[in-house]
């Protein structure tokens, strides 16, 4: 009994000699790497696929983010000289605002460049999804 019990734990002066060897090596790193190059290459290649899988089989989702310069309309004359005071009143900001949020001249633009038959801006089927989850976020369960 006493010799099973000797091969299960380590005898004392085995620990200690392995407390001298806590330092790794680079031939400990170069010996890991050849025994497990297959492995990790391996696997390498698995997350390859998948990420190959996901990326070729999803719908693509855009965010897009802009910003928009306003600049006033100076009269010719007025652009030739070098001191020009630059400033925009609130009110001319204002009307820009108006005429890029104008849902009128929004849907002038989609009919004239027949945007609704373009592939490119139809919503995709999991889009849908997506925006039922963000809505349900701030809502309590």
């Amino acid at each position: 009994m006493n010799r099973s019990f000797a091969s299960q734990w380590p005898l004392v002066t085995n620990q200690q000699i392995g407390a001298e060897q806590d330092f790794i090596s680079l031939s400990d790193i170069t010996g890991f790497l050849k025994h497990y190059v297959g492995t990790i290459a391996a696997c390498l290649a698995a997350a390859l696929l998948v990420a190959w899988f996901y990326n070729s089989t999803t719908d693509p989702v855009f965010t897009a983010k802009a910003q928009i310069l306003i600049e006033p309309r100076l009269p010719q004359h007025l652009q030739e000289g070098a001191e020009v005071n630059l400033s925009l009143d609130t009110a001319q900001v204002e009307s820009q605002i108006a005429v890029m949020q104008s849902e009128k001249i929004a849907s002038m633009v989609i009919d004239r460049l027949k945007l609704i038959s373009k592939h490119e801006f139809q919503p995709s089927p999991g889009a849908d999804i997506g925006r039922e989850v963000q809505e349900n976020k701030g809502q309590p369960g």
